[in-house]
């Protein structure tokens, strides 16, 4: 039986290697570092084979990778051709990621998470223009691509500025499809939008703040093996990337961020908070409470219950984006994160965390800032 792995799509790295077979119907794989960086989880790429034919997949350096916790309950997400992305049944033992599919007539895709391919980025800007937002570059980086921003109702009227970020982590593709559904609230004449103007409020988006990364295929990092939500405020002059944003940032000011990302091994969305600035105080965190509260209420996905440990007062890292936007701006400024797996107090058994709750999250999001705004 003859494999062909292939890259999944025109300029999206497949961060995988297919390894001498060493019996009938078993594929055996290794996981590949980022470009540059020894990051690895990430994985996109395609089979074709004897339709009908069973194949075992197994991925031999799983337990090597970044987050061999996130193997944990975890299954490979797959597409069969004129389907859509679900899950195939996985298990995880000794070091070694396996599953089993059947091969189709034509090639079955499969990877980490649905990737967010390049196609799907430039029909997002181009909604958001139709939409009336003006896109604009605000940045180029290493490897001269656009950092785009999306801009809604900046003008000399404006009150108050909401900034949205995400993908500084390329591999967390979650935040490509949770843009899209941000962006469908967005449209012209829907009410958040209204009512968002109506209240001289701003909002800024960079969907894909790392391009080269995403490029590349990369799970964590830039074309320089540069971890980009470690190169704000302290690390200032690491990045271009980041650079672009915060230099954006400080000519509009900041009065909410959303900074959104996923995790690989908490089945959970959660956000995290500047906790541990000298700055955070009660107010900040009732605040913080206050958006949660009205995500929780718009999102039966969201909880409250999990999510990451506090640091303690004066040992927030300003080398990351939310405490150094929450610092610089006296801000709330959150991280949204997204799981790989599955959200467990809503799980769903045949898809797990799919592109559409990745997409829903994104429209209640927005449906939740407006809220906050509006208390």
């Amino acid at each position: 039986m003859t494999q062909q792995i292939k890259v999944e799509a025109e300029g999206y790295a497949n961060r995988v290697r297919a390894l001498p077979q060493t019996e009938g119907g078993v594929l055996d794989l290794e996981i590949l570092a980022d470009e540059a960086a020894d990051f690895r989880q990430w994985f996109s790429f395609s089979i074709s084979g004897p339709a009908g034919s069973p194949l075992t997949l197994r991925f031999v350096n799983a337990g090597q990778c970044s987050y061999p916790g996130g193997w944990e309950g975890y299954r490979v997400c797959v597409k069969f051709p004129d389907g859509n992305w679900t899950r195939t049944g996985t298990g995880y033992e000794d070091g070694v990621l396996q599953c089993r599919i059947t091969l189709p007539e034509g090639a079955v895709e499969l990877a980490y998470f649905p990737p967010f391919e390049a196609f799907r980025e430039q029909a997002l800007l181009d909604k958001a223009a139709e939409d009336g937002a003006e896109v604009r570059e605000i940045g180029r980086s290493v490897q001269d691509r656009p950092i785009h921003c999306l801009q809604y109702g900046l003008n000399d009227q404006t009150d108050r500025v909401v900034w949205l970020t995400a993908r500084q982590h390329p591999g967390e593709t979650q935040g490509g499809y949770w843009m899209e559904g941000a962006l469908a609230v967005l449209e012209k004449d829907s009410p958040v939008r209204q009512a968002l103007e109506e209240m001289h409020v701003a909002v800024c988006i960079v969907p894909n703040t790392n391009p080269d990364g995403s490029a590349l295929g990369n799970l964590r990092s830039s074309a320089t093996g540069a971890n980009l939500n470690r190169c704000w405020g302290t690390a200032r002059g690491s990045a271009p990337e980041i650079d672009a944003v915060m230099d954006a940032m400080l000519a509009t000011g900041v009065d909410f961020s959303l900074d959104v990302h996923g995790d690989e091994v908490l089945p959970y969305v959660f956000t995290v908070g500047p906790d541990g600035l000298e700055s955070w105080d009660e107010a900040k965190q009732a605040g913080r409470h206050r958006f949660d509260q009205a995500l929780l209420a718009e999102s039966s996905d969201f909880q409250m219950e999990v999510g990451y440990d506090t640091n303690r007062p004066g040992h927030a890292d300003l080398s990351k984006a939310t405490p150094w936007i929450s610092d610089q701006f006296g801000c709330l400024s959150l991280t949204l994160e997204m799981p790989f797996k599955d959200a467990l107090n809503a799980p769903d058994d045949q898809d797990g965390w799919s592109i559409e709750r990745s997409r829903r999250l994104g429209e209640a999001s927005m449906r939740a800032i407006l809220k906050y705004l509006s208390a």
